[in-house]
């Protein structure tokens, strides 16, 4: 019977724990998803270039976040960061055509 109720207890306690990783991550995927998919409308993308595209942010906004919480100085810090948006662009680049690029840049520059 002990053993029962404390199989319970670590379930319960397992599926807390879950469930509150969950709430955390979904505000960072649905501002990425609602990004995307205003990029998608502005640059009228076609379904394989939105795939692209939203492959390509997702991938590097977690290498932006590691970044800017790692404990590098400003300097360090702001030319990985902008080395980082430049591969993350040269990506974008093979994807768009050239006047959707040219608006995702105005878009971003915001």
């Amino acid at each position: 019977m002990k053993s029962i109720v404390t199989l319970a207890i670590v379930a319960f306690l397992g599926m807390t724990t879950v469930q509150a990783q969950k709430v955390a991550n979904a505000p960072v995927q649905k501002e990425q998803v609602s990004q995307i998919d205003m990029l998608a409308q502005k640059l009228n993308l076609t379904a394989e270039q939105k795939a692209n595209v939203a492959k390509t942010l997702t991938g590097f906004k977690a290498t932006e976040d590691r970044l800017k919480a790692s404990n590098m100085n400003a300097t360090d810090k702001q030319a990985a960061l902008d080395k980082v948006a430049s591969r993350k662009n040269g990506n974008l680049k093979t994807y768009l055509t050239d006047e959707q690029y040219a608006m995702y840049v105005k878009l971003t520059q915001l």
